[in-house]
């Protein structure tokens, strides 16, 4: 048995932290762990958790390893729920730091998943390698690198099932079989994989492993689709208006801090919670944005309500003492780190736990605050300038809803030389 073998291979090596002494560890370590404020149900699992070690350690006369004890909570996975696991992986992860550094270092725990091009046979896997790392190169974000692994695997996995040896033997019938079998919910989804599948194929003809413009075998385009702006009501900003007066508590301070960032400036969730307290300028009220999405660094003016904002919750709602984390805006509780960008969702849902508009998540917020500027009179290149846009052209999606001065577009019929008669007209 392979975690037989792995414990045999570190019984002696964990001889040099015995039973006795990893026991005197666990005491100190969850009066530590006490110290940082966690809540009852991770303490109690930390405690829990090495204990349970501490038992399976004396019954099999073995001392602490790290290995070993990654081999007992394997063992130990079915019998925990996924997040009672995932809390116990955690202990073991904050006190084997603490064995080495003697203090625990609260933070986000990365578990490594097995990605599913593994499974993909070598010569399929070779040639993704290379091209994932020319893309590296390139200096594209990993989430697009992610992407086009997704969208090659998806490739691969079905030139393997249908028994191809070789990317050499791909042609036109392979590709096109792949295309009609290939499923995806929305014609924009698999538009989106066919496009990174064929810019794989290029690099395959480029290297001369397939002929020349095969890549034209696999259609990259779907029907263009626009779609109604949706923003917030009168009534649903108005009672968004009404929570935040009422904030007092230190989650409800950042959640209104984070709807008038949205609402009042336009800014991403994304960029949001990446924003840092040396981008705020109070001398000059305004506040340094770098866009994710662009890579581009702008400077917005801050409204008076939205500094307001701001300085409530760091004031009395963000753990200033508890951590040393730059972000603006942090966990309410430990670790005191950085938050993901779904806690901007989660905000604009607290503050309308009724609304369930399909599609319209924080983004709306920008969105609202594009119309809204419109509405004002707001020309487009200003606009596009507050958005930190290149140009105007996806501004055009905000125009449709200024119905004012929409109104003023219409031109009557007979100036227009159009007469309501003849063809149809002569019908009725």
């Amino acid at each position: 048995d392979e975690q037989i073998a792995v414990i045999k291979h570190y019984r002696d090596d964990s001889l040099d932290f015995p039973s006795e002494e990893y026991a005197v560890a666990v005491e100190s370590f969850l009066i530590d762990f006490n110290k940082l404020g966690y809540s009852e149900s991770p303490c109690k699992m930390a405690a829990y958790t090495l204990h349970n070690l501490l038992l399976f350690l004396e019954m099999n006369s073995l001392g602490y390893h790290k290995e070993i004890a990654a081999v007992w909570l394997e063992r130990e996975k079915t019998y925990h729920e996924k997040r009672g696991w995932f809390q116990a992986s955690r202990t073991l992860y904050l006190f084997d730091i603490y064995t080495r550094e003697g203090c625990i270092m609260p933070q986000s725990l990365n578990i490594t998943r097995a990605l599913r091009c593994e499974t993909l046979p070598d010569w399929c896997l070779a040639e993704l390698d290379e091209y994932l790392e020319v893309k590296n190169k390139e200096d594209w974000a990993a989430s697009t690198i992610d992407m086009i692994r997704s969208s090659v695997t998806r490739f691969c996995e079905y030139l393997a099932d249908s028994g191809l040896k070789g990317f050499e033997e791909i042609d036109a019938s392979v590709i096109k079989g792949f295309n009609l079998c290939d499923y995806h919910d929305t014609p924009e989804g698999k538009n989106a994989y066919n496009v990174r599948i064929r810019k794989f194929l290029k690099h395959l003809e480029r290297k001369n492993i397939i002929p020349y413009g095969l890549n034209e075998a696999l259609l990259c385009t779907s029907e263009n689709r626009e779609r109604i702006v949706i923003t917030l009501t009168d009534d649903e900003k108005q009672s968004i208006k009404e929570k935040q007066d009422a904030s007092t508590a230190s989650i409800e301070l950042r959640d209104n801090a984070m709807m008038l960032l949205g609402l009042k400036m336009g800014i991403r969730s994304i960029d949001i919670i990446n924003l840092k307290l040396d981008d705020l300028d109070w001398k000059n009220q305004c506040i340094r944005i770098y866009q994710k999405k662009t890579s581009h660094e702008i400077m917005l003016p801050m409204p008076t309500e939205v500094g307001n904002a701001i300085y409530l919750y760091i004031s009395n709602g963000r753990a200033n003492k508890k951590t040393s984390s730059r972000y603006l805006f942090i966990k309410n509780r430990v670790p005191y780190d950085a938050l993901k960008r779904s806690v901007c969702r989660q905000a604009l849902k607290r503050m309308l736990p009724g609304r369930s508009t399909p599609g319209s998540g924080f983004h709306v917020t920008r969105r609202t605050y594009a119309t809204d500027q419109l509405r004002k009179g707001t020309g487009k290149q200003g606009l596009a300038d507050l958005l930190g846009h290149r140009d105007t052209t996806s501004i055009k999606h905000y125009l449709n809803l200024d119905e004012e001065r929409m109104r003023m577009c219409p031109v009557s019929l007979s100036d227009s030389g159009l007469l309501m008669k003849g063809g149809r007209y002569d019908r009725v």
